[in-house]
């Protein structure tokens, strides 16, 4: 366990930082309905969640098998990483692909006890509560966490006072709204060659898919980091996957092509 937010800090130490858990809702559910089909969604889940956490200067502390717990310096980072991991899950909903994976998290913050590779404190069991009680999709955050990032561009609702088990008082909760989207360009067409529907039917490369509409997804939250290549021998299919993900992107998020 290392990187920023941990690094140079010693075993047993005492440290205020956000804590986030996410969950994949029904995921024994998944694996026995769905056998080695729903095995896929696991790994997957555990590579979005470190590259949403990476992406908002978070640690990867554990993956928890169905989930994951980070821990971020700052709550606005932690916002912005649940924020994104919940806005990559829907883009490949939105394809077609990982439906029956659905994900809620959970954010709370103060002073946790850092260990070899794990975290204590209240923190970290309020965290787990939050996630616990939010619904598939959804983003429950502890009112610490609000204020701490009150200048967050992202929408918040009141979830109540909730009562979480195992701790004595409530928690004062609120949901983020993270499926607001930005301008929407989806009236301009996109170019001729994309608008070509030859290769309608689309099979496979859900993986080199990501790779491609998750930079944008990222850009359609702000943030524009990454130049992403696409490459490969004659005839394997890169046009047509250029193609799919320019039109996904079109058609689904309204973005510009």
């Amino acid at each position: 366990m290392h990187n920023q937010v941990m690094s140079h800090n010693p075993v047993g130490s005492l440290r205020s930082l956000s804590v986030l858990i996410c969950d994949m809702v029904g995921s024994t559910d998944i694996r026995v309905r769905l056998g080695p089909d729903g095995e896929r969604l696991f790994p997957l889940l555990d590579r979005l969640a470190r590259e949403a956490v990476a992406a908002h200067h978070g640690t990867f502390v554990k993956s928890l098998g169905d989930g994951a717990m980070a821990v971020f310096g700052a709550a606005a980072d932690a916002v912005a990483s649940a924020v994104l991991l919940q806005r990559q899950i829907d883009t490949l909903h939105r394809h077609g692909d990982a439906e029956e994976m659905k994900v809620r998290i959970g954010i709370s913050a103060g002073d946790v006890t850092v260990s070899e590779d794990d975290l204590h404190g209240l923190p970290v069991a309020e965290a787990v509560r939050l996630c616990n009680a939010a619904g598939p999709e959804e983003i429950f955050v502890a009112d610490i966490v609000r204020a701490l990032a009150r200048r967050t561009s992202v929408a918040l609702s009141p979830a109540g006072e909730l009562r979480l088990k195992g701790l004595e008082e409530p928690v004062t909760t609120w949901r983020l709204e993270w499926k607001e989207h930005t301008e929407d360009w989806s009236n301009v067409p996109v170019p001729n060659r994309v608008a070509s529907r030859h290769d309608n039917v689309f099979v496979g490369r859900s993986i080199e898919l990501a790779d491609l509409i998750g930079p944008a997804v990222i850009a359609l939250t702000g943030e524009a980091r990454e130049l992403v290549l696409l490459s490969g021998e004659p005839g394997v299919g890169k046009s047509a996957l250029a193609r799919h993900a320019a039109r996904h992107l079109h058609d689904q998020t309204g973005a510009l092509v």
